[in-house]
């Protein structure tokens, strides 16, 4: 992934840092990165990652399609799942990390 050039999420997609200093702008709104959140992207959300210090940014990037169940058919939903909502606080992020861990 080009961490300086503008990105467009084909599912949704969670963003989880856990090293580094930054900021993410997502749809033109900027993000300080922080190990203690996580930033999720709805399909079509325009995403730039900045790094900001000498050191490397570490993360995890997970895709994922969300299915509405319905009768008598189920489909893909495109739509943002916490409209307007990007940033999310996650407490005890080292157990997070744990469960993030165990899908890779």
């Amino acid at each position: 992934m080009d961490l300086d050039s503008e990105q467009t999420a084909e599912l949704h997609t969670l963003y989880i840092f856990t090293h580094g200093k930054g900021s993410l702008h997502i749809n033109n709104e900027q993000y300080h990165l922080s190990a203690d959140k996580y930033y999720m992207l709805s399909p079509g959300a325009a995403l730039q990652i900045k790094n900001e210090a000498n050191t490397p940014l570490r993360f995890y990037q997970i895709t994922f399609a969300v299915i509405r169940v319905g009768n008598p058919r189920h489909e893909t939903y495109p739509e943002n799942i916490f409209p307007g909502r990007y940033e999310f606080a996650v407490y005890p992020f080292t157990r997070f990390i744990r469960l993030i861990e165990g899908l890779y």
